[in-house]
């Protein structure tokens, strides 16, 4: 059974790698499409996980044969998704004559129910399984955080093996369409299996030491139970939080290619399945031991090495660069080094949250619920975390905070989260609570002023593409900093909606580049003409345009290239990232100051 979940969690990884490549090409690859796209994938994994828990414990049921169901029925839609998305093309025709075109709102509603039509009842079923399966590993309250813990951890493992499968094997070996039949097939496989299991007589999974589990008193309910569920959620939310962020982050390092992408997350899911099966661990060696104290140690160890992460990120430019010319970052070498940064700013934080599942699995069940409804339960309040969070960092928090504020932020919630269950959930006598209040409350004061200042200059460097020719005389790290520092010149920078901005002065040419991700993309120098000739050579060979619509808005050269020509009545840019805006003003000079053009109409928006 546990290789059959193994699976399901590897499939479940790639459904969601696949279909966002394909629902991009459906709606766009703006971050309201993309959140959309995500946010009701995990509402489906939440409202499933919250039902099943329900329905099974209220049923005689084998668990088992329930679990092979959801499995056929995920592999079935599956199959169905690429017919729905082609029935809904006739709809969105519909909403974009009704007024959508005139209207973002509008068009995002309308790009969400299309959302919600294909992803929420595969979500759904996807959500159902862990509750399903809790109930058939740990029908009784004793240790049932440390068996659930297990199951979780692989099919944790398992979304790993899929995040990677999908990146560098299924998508650029079959393509889409086949990688998805590919998965479906497998689905179905595996529902076929699970219901031919569940009629073996004795098919149960033994449980460990059953012999002694009535020796095992079942733990104390905690004190204010739904402040853990609170708790939990609110780390659900932590966590999304950092998701972003580090990707942010380490995407001004290492690029934003799928690979990179594909090792990020990866990354980020080994440190949860770890954690889980760490403390599942703990959970049955010790079933003595306060699962409340534990989830104190583990809210306080993600908060400290989140903040850790602050650090370590600043740091990384450096560490590439050296790596670069030692000779380490060749196509195949670069690979390790993603994974490697990847591992190194993620696994420690998402290591002590993963731990922080069976744990309050654990305490739930000490309420003498069944553990299919705490499962369900405290997997649904974490996931409806994580869905506000990835909402708030992409909306709000990153672009008004940036990056490395926003990361510190989280280890402050952290470390609050860890100092509310300390004083509200742990039954312990206040003065044996006190020294390690002390210490929080220390922590969430130094941590605020040893905050690190990141160089906006390096970080922007794009150290990815940007390095020169580790073989050129003299090239060497040290050199290229001191060459940096003293020929370029930071004018603007900002952590925007969908990427980080920079515009700087190269001082020896006079001119003047932007920087999307640490990538030059435009220039008053090297690529001038190229940003120029793109605005004028359509318009050469139409003759007499009225109506022009230009795709990204960059320097504004293009579009300032575009207003040179009298016959043009009606310009409109379209450009992803509002940040765009702001920089393209300090091109003014270049461009003609266009955007103060009476002709212009700024739409921020997938093209």
């Amino acid at each position: 059974m546990f290789a059959l979940f193994f699976v399901s969690g590897a499939l479940g990884l790639a459904y969601e790698v696949i279909w966002l490549r394909q629902l991009v090409l459906e709606f766009g690859s703006t971050l309201h499409a993309t959140s959309a796209i995500l946010s009701t994938f995990m509402a489906g994994l939440a409202l499933g996980a919250f039902l099943a828990g329900r329905l099974v414990d209220r049923r005689s049921v084998a668990p088992l044969r329930v679990y092979g169901v959801l499995e056929l029925g995920v592999g079935v839609l599956a199959l169905l998704e690429p017919t729905l998305l082609r029935a809904l093309d006739p709809l969105y025709r519909l909403a974009w004559e009704a007024g959508a075109s005139g209207s973002m709102t509008a068009l995002s509603l309308a790009k969400w129910a299309g959302v919600a039509i294909v992803l929420l009842p595969p979500a759904i079923l996807m959500g159902a399984s862990l509750p399903v399966l809790s109930r058939h590993v740990a029908a009784q309250a004793p240790l049932a955080g440390a068996r659930v813990g297990v199951l979780y951890a692989v099919n944790t493992f398992g979304a790993v093996l899929g995040t990677l499968l999908t990146g560098f094997v299924a998508l650029p070996a079959f393509g889409m369409s086949r990688a998805l039949t590919g998965a479906a097939l497998v689905n179905l496989g595996l529902g076929l299996v699970a219901l031919a299991l569940s009629r073996v007589p004795g098919s149960h999974v033994p449980r460990p030491d059953e012999s002694s589990l009535s020796s095992i008193r079942p733990r104390p309910a905690p004190r204010r139970p739904f402040l853990v569920l609170v708790a939990f959620g609110l780390s659900g939310f932590g966590a999304m939080l950092l998701e972003v962020a580090w990707t942010r982050g380490l995407s001004l390092v290492l690029g934003s290619s799928v690979y990179a992408f594909s090792l990020m997350l990866a990354g980020f899911l080994a440190g949860l399945a770890c954690g889980s099966a760490a403390l599942a661990r703990v959970l049955r060696r010790r079933p003595a031991l306060d699962p409340a104290i534990l989830l104190v140690v583990s809210f306080a160890g993600a908060g400290l090495f989140t903040f850790a992460t602050s650090v370590v990120l600043g740091w990384l430019p450096g560490i590439y660069g050296r790596l670069h010319f030692a000779g380490s970052t060749s196509p195949t070498g670069s690979l390790f080094v993603e994974a490697a940064f990847a591992l190194l700013v993620m696994f420690p934080t998402t290591f002590a949250l993963g731990g922080v599942f069976p744990v309050v699995v654990e305490l739930r069940a000490a309420r003498r619920e069944g553990v299919a409804r705490a499962v369900g339960t405290a997997y649904a309040s974490n996931t409806v975390g994580t869905i506000v969070g990835a909402a708030a960092a992409g909306f709000m928090l990153v672009p008004a905070w940036g990056v490395r504020d926003t990361v510190i932020a989280t280890a402050l919630l952290e470390l609050v989260l860890a100092l509310g269950v300390l004083m509200l959930v742990v039954d312990r006598p206040v003065r044996a609570r006190a020294r390690f209040a002390a210490a929080l409350a220390a922590a969430l004061v130094l941590i605020p002023l040893l905050a690190p200042r990141w160089d906006v200059q390096l970080m922007n460097a794009g150290v990815y593409v940007n390095l020169p020719d580790r073989t050129a005389k003299g090239a060497d790290w040290d050199a290229y900093v001191r060459l940096l520092r003293r020929d370029h010149r930071v004018v603007f920078a900002e952590d925007g909606l969908t990427a980080s901005i920079m515009v700087a002065d190269f001082l020896p040419s006079g001119s003047r580049y932007l920087a999307v991700n640490g990538k030059v993309d435009a220039s008053t120098l090297g690529d001038l003409e190229t940003q120029v000739l793109l605005g004028q050579i359509p318009l050469l060979l139409h003759g007499a345009a009225e109506d022009v619509l230009v795709v990204g808005l960059g320097s504004g050269i293009t579009l300032g290239s575009v207003a040179t020509h009298p016959s043009v009545k009606r310009m409109r840019v379209v450009e992803v990232e509002a940040a765009m805006f702001r920089a393209a003003r300090l091109f003014s000079t270049a461009n003609g100051a266009v955007l103060d053009d009476p002709r212009v109409t700024s739409s921020i928006n997938d093209a």
